[in-house]
């Protein structure tokens, strides 16, 4: 577990540089946070729960089988139902972090 209170499990590769990874990530209900690529790709796709994704311009509602990604560095805001945890499959090649965001 993180400090954050967020499970990671890796599912292949090395947390070296460079290197391609798997993971899955459980995130407790409420919680909301940046899933913050560091890498050139990153893929997500919401395997169990409901976040709501904010865009530039929008609020969206995802649901399971939904995904985002990203290339190069670029910071995905989450927030994350409070009625169950959630679970999130994600691809990279580069690191990532989670970075909660405070409570209102």
């Amino acid at each position: 577990m993180t400090k954050t209170g967020v499970k990671i499990t890796y599912l292949w590769g090395s947390l070296e540089e460079g290197e391609f990874r798997g993971a899955l990530l459980k995130f407790p209900p409420g919680v909301s946070a940046a899933l913050s690529s560091k890498a050139n790709t990153l893929h997500a796709v919401l395997i169990k729960g409901k976040i709501a994704y904010q865009t530039k311009s929008s609020l969206k509602a995802l649901k399971p089988g939904s995904y985002f990604g990203s290339n190069g560095l670029h910071a995905h805001q989450l927030s994350f139902n409070d009625d169950d945890e959630s679970f999130i499959y994600v691809r990279s090649d580069g690191e990532f972090d989670i970075i909660l965001n405070p409570k209102p």
